[in-house]
């Protein structure tokens, strides 16, 4: 929770500004796009809108719940400055494909998933043995009813109301049942393999502008399918040649 906390707060001004600095030299980052199916495709749009001291933005994501990829799209603001982007994370090949539109010019890059993302969501995994847990009411968000719970440790309170058994979620994104916080029910977890975040309000107790909310503004059935054969990624290929 702390690391989705100083993400929010942290990528409200700095969003993407580091996706296209990839190192080509470094080995294994970049990836030959025939490892790539020849199309994706989405069947739920999900978005959030993120808000802190700084600001507001809007992440929407697209979802199957047939497959362990999701895509993403930055808010407006950010969309303009890179080109439209969509970017599409595939956890079962382990990629993270690029794409990009500019003046009808369409281009893409695909690269690994970094290694250590295993690493990263088992230390966040461990990180919320600090907190202490409790379920809470029900709310109505976007006419569903989420179930609440209110997790808290020295530092942060975080309230956060789950949809359970929703019809579409991160599929392959959920806790690790090995590394169960001590204190946490174990139906909890059961309920949430299934469930999605609606909303999210979480509070530093000591520095305001680590606080903010995460709330879902829309969640419907909208197709989306992305035929990468439309993109262009030779420039890809072109400056790992240039290494």
């Amino acid at each position: 929770m702390r690391k989705t906390e100083e993400k929010a707060s942290q990528e409200t001004d700095k969003a993407f500004e580091k996706v296209f600095d990839i190192d080509f030299k470094g080995g294994g980052k970049s990836l030959d796009p025939s490892v790539l199916p020849v199309s994706y495709q989405f069947d739920w749009e999900y978005t959030l809108k993120m808000e802190n001291k700084k600001g507001s933005v809007f992440m929407q994501y697209f979802l199957n719940e047939d497959t362990n990829a999701f895509a993403s799209k930055p808010s407006m603001e950010v969309s303009k400055a890179m080109g439209n982007m969509t970017m599409i994370m595939d956890l079962k090949l382990g990629t993270n494909t690029i794409l990009t539109e500019r003046n009808g010019t369409k281009s893409g890059m695909v690269m690994e998933l970094p290694k250590d993302i295993t690493e990263m969501n088992k230390e966040m995994t461990e990180e919320i043995n600090n907190y202490t847990y409790k379920e809470i009411g029900t709310k109505e968000i976007l006419g569903y009813t989420c179930q609440g719970f209110e997790m808290e440790n020295d530092d942060y309170k975080v309230v956060a109301y789950m949809m359970l058994d929703a019809p579409v979620t991160f599929k392959g994104m959920g806790a690790n049942p090995k590394l169960l916080p001590k204190g946490l029910d174990p139906k909890w977890l059961e309920k949430a393999e299934n469930s999605l975040m609606m909303e999210m309000q979480f509070t530093h107790k000591k520095k305001r502008k680590l606080s903010g909310t995460m709330i879902c503004v829309v969640l419907e059935e909208k197709l989306l399918e992305i035929n990468l054969s439309e993109y262009d990624f030779r420039f890809q290929q072109a400056v790992k040649d240039d290494y």
